[in-house]
């Protein structure tokens, strides 16, 4: 029997340059498959194109075929514009934080955090709006949650209910079709957006709008028709969405436990029917 053991990858790596890139370049790639370039340089690498150049310098001395993934270097000076588009680039993995004066070249790093609050501000907001969509599902069942909570199962109350669950899946609906940015990921690549996931997300928000209204009148005629049941319709439909949205093992887990834990819920709806 015999074992291969994988080239490893190496996440944390400081390739240097000018001379000393050839040696490390070298033996780097003789070990290691995928690697994760450090960018304390002097002149750090602040943007994307510095980094894309670098990574030219790179790929002159790797003779192995390795995979250099590169990295910028956290600065208060840092293009906006670069952290905005750094998900369409595959080269790109991650920007590097160094706190000032504390490593090698890290003369140009953060003095003070809370003077880079807004650049960390539109790191987040940049992988929000991949998931606006599952956003308003969430906050709309809360709502329905809390309000069915605190008021009586009348058919006012309820009709309210079934007014704002339309509306949350039709706001949803809004978001998923007019989102227009493709091939990207988000969440440490635990999301992917693509057509693919565009059209089912679309396709599943369309099909709970029309299972809405046709249960609305169904379960109203039959007298059992309560805030909770539109609730786990949210979340179900918010579980589907994760699934569809997932690249990674965990956000397809999270999913479809969510997706899966609704359904048994809602399939014995009707306590009082044999098959439920």
């Amino acid at each position: 029997m015999e074992i291969k053991i994988l080239q490893p990858n190496d996440f944390h790596h400081h390739l240097r340059d000018k001379e000393l890139l050839h040696f490390n370049v070298k033996h780097c790639f003789n070990k290691f498959r995928n690697v994760i370039v450090m960018p304390n340089l002097i002149p750090p690498i602040i943007t994307i194109h510095q980094a894309l150049n670098y990574r030219k310098r790179i790929n002159k001395y790797n003779i192995k075929n390795g995979n250099p993934l590169m990295t910028l270097y956290l600065n208060e000076n840092i293009n906006i514009e670069d952290i905005r588009k750094f998900k369409y680039y595959p080269e790109m993995i991650g920007i590097k934080y160094y706190p000032k004066n504390v490593t090698t070249n890290s003369q140009n790093g953060i003095n003070n955090i809370k003077n880079i609050f807004f650049i960390l501000k539109i790191m987040l907001l940049n992988d929000l709006r991949l998931i606006y969509p599952e956003i308003i599902l969430f906050f709309g069942a809360l709502m329905i949650l809390i309000y069915g909570i605190f008021s009586s199962n009348d058919e006012k109350s309820i009709k309210n209910i079934f007014y704002l669950t339309i509306f949350g899946l039709f706001f949803s609906l809004y978001f998923a079709l007019t989102f227009d940015q493709f091939n990207i990921y988000g969440f440490n690549k635990l999301i992917l957006n693509t057509h693919f996931s565009q059209f089912f997300k679309v396709l599943i928000l369309l099909g709970s709008i029309i299972v809405c209204f046709i249960s609305y009148n169904y379960f109203n005629h039959l007298g059992i028709l309560k805030s909770e049941y539109f609730f786990l319709i949210l979340l179900s439909c918010l579980g589907i969405i994760i699934m569809i949205s997932s690249s990674s093992i965990l956000s397809m887990y999270i999913g479809l436990e969510l997706h899966s834990i609704c359904l048994y819920i809602l399939a014995a709806y009707r306590k009082d029917y044999l098959k439920s």
